[in-house]
């Protein structure tokens, strides 16, 4: 099964994922809002705090830099997701904050600082898309891929199933009786009888 499902993963091209996106795309529409951004949980202790806070308000390529070295020391959790949607509830389980609207945060919030239990949590949102938005063809890709192995697997078996009653009836392995009504006191029916 596996096998199977590796080989069809190889026969759907970009081109073929595109094409359904762009045909189903009224059917892609997100169920919660997404961002782009970067994410740090560190220690309230940590050295050099008002710099990485300075550092996640600008993300000039120096300043993720910064970040990014800084985060091996320091950080419990660094998270850059500049480049790939990810979802906003995701992000923020790990933040102890509770947004009553996403939308309007969202809408007029690009950073938040939440200082709790020993930690700054640091979140940049460089990018968002909100409930109800067509999803970006990049985030509804991996569920693209598996409608459409699903869709090439079930032709798969569809025609071996075919071919195995093909080459069976070919050897005489299958005889098919039609009884009409008259012959019987029920109604007509076909039969397939199974020679093993």
């Amino acid at each position: 099964k596996q096998l199977i499902t590796e080989r069809l993963e190889q026969q759907i091209s970009e081109t073929e994922m595109e094409n359904f996106y762009e045909m189903y795309a009224d059917k892609f529409k997100l169920n919660s809002a997404i961002i782009k951004g970067l994410f740090l949980k560190v220690p309230e202790d940590a050295p050099q705090i008002e710099d990485v806070k300075k550092w996640c308000r600008t993300t000039d390529a120096q300043s993720i830099e910064n970040i990014e070295k800084y985060s091996l020391k320091n950080a419990i959790i660094y998270e850059y997701f500049m480049d790939k949607w990810v979802s906003f509830s995701d992000v923020m389980d790990n933040i102890p904050y509770t947004i009553t609207d996403e939308t309007a945060f969202l809408r007029n919030n690009k950073i938040l600082e939440v200082q709790d239990n020993g930690y700054w949590y640091l979140l940049k949102i460089s990018d968002y898309m909100g409930k109800g938005s067509l999803e970006p063809f990049d985030f509804a890709k991996t569920q693209i891929q598996e409608i459409l192995i699903n869709r090439k697997k079930k032709d798969f078996f569809k025609e071996i199933e075919e071919d195995m009653y093909n080459d069976a009836l070919r050897k005489g392995q299958i005889q098919i009786y039609n009884w009409n009504q008259e012959s019987t006191a029920k109604a007509s029916s076909d039969t397939v009888n199974v020679k093993q």
